[in-house]
């Protein structure tokens, strides 16, 4: 779903009827980036995509106002989960799906760019 995403804005005009935030970058992916910039760099129609993207296939973006240590969990698999929608009247249904997550993966990551 991200193929098409640049970390390089790939224009400099706000899309119509938005602003640039204050602060700008025309790059969200490096160190120090404001969170809120990174978030808008992957809206739908956003300076960021090569191609114009469908509403819902937006990329959510979750983060902790006080960041705790991550640590490994010692013999347990690691979830993904994936919803389904049954309407716009009712809850998202939420289902634990395999997959092959490796714990170390997610450890460097934190370790490496301090989430």
């Amino acid at each position: 779903p991200l193929k098409d995403y640049s970390a390089d804005a790939l224009s400099q005009d706000a899309p119509f009827g938005s602003a640039k935030i204050l602060g700008y970058r025309d790059n969200y992916m490096s160190y120090g980036a404001p969170l809120n910039g990174v978030v808008l760099s992957f809206t739908d129609n956003g300076r960021f995509w090569r191609t114009p993207q469908a509403k819902n296939n937006l990329v959510i973006a979750l983060y902790a106002q006080n960041p705790v240590q991550a640590t490994e969990l010692e013999n347990v698999k690691m979830k993904a989960w994936k919803s389904k929608s049954f309407g716009k009247k009712f809850y998202l249904n939420w289902l634990a799906i395999e997959n092959n997550t490796n714990q170390l993966a997610i450890l460097n990551l934190c370790n490496e760019f301090g989430f």
